[in-house]
């Protein structure tokens, strides 16, 4: 009892002291003392004298305190009732833990009988089948709620059949997916989805796919044609006993310190045209020589060899930084000649130059012979031309030529040469021969008409460097001049693949409602199609049952005629991925009957019942009538009061505090289709979140340039301070309780 500004008077009672006799008749027996049944200063006074170890006087905030806990104690109690009352709805029906009751039976719910009642949405739902009258308890209102269940299709198992309520799932997979939790159909093989959707709710069904057609590749070379120079001999129209020689045709004394080739051994000539790369020793000095077919390229290196000298230093430095396998390599030369630079020396230079220095010495009937450097002259001769670089190791050689050869004398045909044209490749300084393009000693077209060239075609395969060599040999050194020219065409191959799709492989989606056997259009068409000339197709579906139908959704990939790419490398396939199923259930917790008496607020109960036994004696009085009543209670009960012991401003305040709402509304969305969830969830940061105004408004953003479907969750969040939030009305030393957090 509220006694001052900011004091109370309280006398606290346990449950096990109510059920005490000796306590509550002391309890009676004050009343009786203080003449009424109101709890005033007089009867606090008395109770308070009666159990002063029971009594004591505290302030507005512990009052609060208490308050606050019987609210929580109370709200937390009827939550986990409720739970514990839960079930659904269905079709004139109702399922109680997982048993289905329909319209009319009884069901036993934690202690209490209910009757299965049908309202008028045709829903099932639970009612007592008594109410209980009297005091010390409290009967709840039925609640209705709506949740959406999400099912996630299991793609592990190849045949699945569930049932939740009225709704039934059924569908097949093909191989698992584990990666990508999906299920993989090959080229003829069909899955299907069957849905049953509930009376009362649409479901929605989700699923991806992503098909990929066979697909092989197709390898096509791809080349530009370049033309190189001409290479044209011819023999010298004068008569000349011997064949005349070139520069080319000097010898030089090679192996030992002054040359290292290919071939090892002892020293002996060799002709400079015939020669490769080579170095020689001059002193201290090293001077490396590239053949060019015309001469060669001079790198001078002075003082090499000298061990510690900066330019053997630079030298090494290169061979080894290069890891080069030859010191006369072309590429160990080519990096020499950005070092140190280099002339290009002809046949003739080189010869006038190192005639002294190096060991040459002149071909046999030099005195006497004409000497020309690449001019062409009587005998046989050779000219190396056309020196061409493959890299990719794929090429073709196109050879325009003509020759004259052969000509008319007292009416027959004299042959007077021989022409021959060859293909060569470069290495280590030397070459070698790769093909014959012609080898003829006859006359082909007519020499000065170029347009009866004849052209020679070969297609080749290796990278390096390439060259031609042409000869002329001219058999019978008369005054008749004979002619060959040959104009090479280069065409280097890359080789290019492109990729060739399986157009008659395809992936189908239909839906059929079994009832009728009728097709269902989705998006406005029949079937869907995914089909083309293109590494993949990429699409979600999202297909709504609407209540009470039954219909099957069939997926089929149908193979062309390629047995390659696509997912499993084996042609045409689709992954069927992330598929969802939603619906909504009905959810109730019928009326419950919660004891109050667990409370504080209770004052009660019966003392100990007296007995008198019967008397047998005779009593006088009519027939029937009852004498010495052999039953009485000695008892009081407080029904009501007749004033509150709590002022009405002060009961307000204490409401206000311990009572309380839930915390609020938690927002949060999905892309359902449309576009990447994760770029739409980043552009929607701002809008999921708790909500705890009156008033909710949610601005989303489409960062898309196509339409999106979006999917809303709002999600009531308790409050853990005041059993989960609702509202909970005192009636002044009473309790009533309406709805939950």
């Amino acid at each position: 009892m509220k006694i001052d500004e900011n004091a109370w008077s309280i006398v606290y009672f346990s449950k096990e002291d109510l059920l005490n006799s000796e306590i509550v008749g002391a309890i009676n027996q004050a009343f009786l003392r203080a003449g009424t049944k109101e709890v005033n200063r007089f009867f606090m006074d008395i109770l308070t004298s009666t159990f002063p170890s029971r009594s004591s006087i505290v302030n507005d905030n512990v009052m609060r305190e208490k308050f606050l806990k019987v609210t929580q104690y109370l709200s937390q109690k009827i939550k986990l009732e409720a739970d514990k009352y839960k079930y659904y709805s269905d079709y004139r029906s109702v399922f109680v833990n997982g048993i289905k009751y329909t319209e009319g039976q009884i069901v036993y719910l934690s202690g209490n009988r209910y009757i299965v009642k049908v309202d008028s949405n045709g829903e099932g739902y639970l009612d007592l089948l008594e109410y209980p009258v009297g005091d010390g308890f409290v009967v709840t209102h039925e609640q209705r709620f709506l949740r959406e269940q999400t099912y996630y299709l299991d793609y592990s198992r190849y045949n699945v059949s569930d049932q939740f309520l009225s709704t039934i799932i059924e569908y097949s997979n093909g191989r698992t997916d584990i990666s990508q939790n999906g299920t993989i159909l090959l080229g003829g093989q069909s899955v299907q989805r069957i849905i049953q959707a509930p009376f009362y709710s649409d479901v929605t069904f989700y699923e991806c796919v992503d098909f990929t057609p066979g697909s092989r590749d197709k390898v096509t070379p791809k080349g530009t044609p370049r033309t190189l120079e001409e290479g044209e001999l011819s023999s010298k129209g004068t008569t000349s006993s011997q064949p005349s020689l070139d520069y080319g045709d000097w010898e030089m004394s090679v192996g030992g310190s002054n040359y290292e080739g290919t071939i090892g051994g002892p020293s002996r000539w060799k002709k400079l045209k015939e020669m490769g790369n080579f170095r020689a020793h001059i002193g201290k000095d090293t001077i490396w020589f590239k053949a060019t077919g015309s001469g060669f390229e001079e790198v001078y290196v002075s003082n090499f060899r000298k061990i510690d000298s900066p330019n053997r230093k630079k030298v090494d430095k290169i061979y080894y930084g290069g890891k080069y396998n030859s010191y006369l390599s072309d590429a160990f030369i080519e990096e020499l000649k950005k070092e140190f630079g280099y002339k290009v020396l002809t046949f003739e230079e080189f010869v006038n130059k190192y005639k002294k220095s190096l060991k040459l010495r002149e071909p046999k009937g030099w005195s006497n012979a004409p000497h020309h450097s690449n001019i062409p002259s009587s005998g046989t001769k050779t000219l190396l031309f056309g020196k061409f670089t493959i890299n990719s190791g794929n090429f073709k050689v196109d050879v325009r030529y003509n020759t004259f050869l052969r000509y008319v004398k007292n009416g027959d045909t004299i042959s007077r040469g021989q022409a021959k044209l060859e293909l060569i490749e470069y290495s280590n300084g030397s070459y070698s021969v790769v093909d014959t393009l012609f080898d003829v000693d006859y006359n082909v077209g007519n020499y000065w008409d170029r347009s009866t060239d004849k052209v020679v075609s070969r297609n080749y395969f290796g990278s390096g460097i390439y060259g031609f060599k042409l000869t002329l040999i001219d058999t019978y050194q008369d005054i008749q001049t004979i002619y060959v020219r040959a104009l090479p065409t280069i065409t280097e191959y890359s080789s290019s693949a492109t990729k060739e799709y399986d157009k008659d492989a395809s992936f189908k989606l239909y839906v059929t409602d079994i009832r009728n056997n009728s097709r269902i259009p989705v998006e406005g068409k029949s079937e869907i199609i995914l089909q083309g000339a293109q590494d993949s197709f990429s699409r979600c579906f999202e297909i709504v049952i609407p209540k009470g139908s039954y219909w099957l959704i069939n997926n089929t990939v149908i193979k062309g005629n390629i047995s390659s790419g696509g997912i499993l490398g084996t042609g045409a396939a689709a992954r069927l991925r992330n598929g969802v199923i939603k619906y909504t259930l009905i959810e109730r917790i019928p009326p419950m009957i919660i004891s109050s008496d667990d409370g504080v607020w209770v004052i009660a109960d019966l003392p100990d019942i007296g007995w008198v036994n019967p008397s047998e004696e005779e009593q006088e009085g009519e027939a029937g009538e009852k004498q010495n009543p052999f039953i009485w209670f000695d008892t009081i009960k407080i029904e009501s009061y007749e004033g509150s012991p709590i002022p009405d401003d002060v009961y307000k305040d204490i409401l206000e505090t311990v009572t309380c709402n839930p915390l609020g509304l938690r927002a949060s969305l999905n892309l359902l289709s449309g576009g990447n969830e994760s770029e739409f969830r980043r552009a929607n940061s701002d809008v999921e979140g708790l909500y705890n105004n009156n008033n909710i408004e949610l601005r989303m953003k489409n960062p898309f340039n196509t339409p999106i479907k979006v999917g809303l969750s709002l999600e009531l969040e308790e409050n853990p301070y005041c059993g989960g939030g609702g509202f909970v009305v005192f009636s002044n030393l009473g309790w009533e309780f309406w709805g939950r957090g």
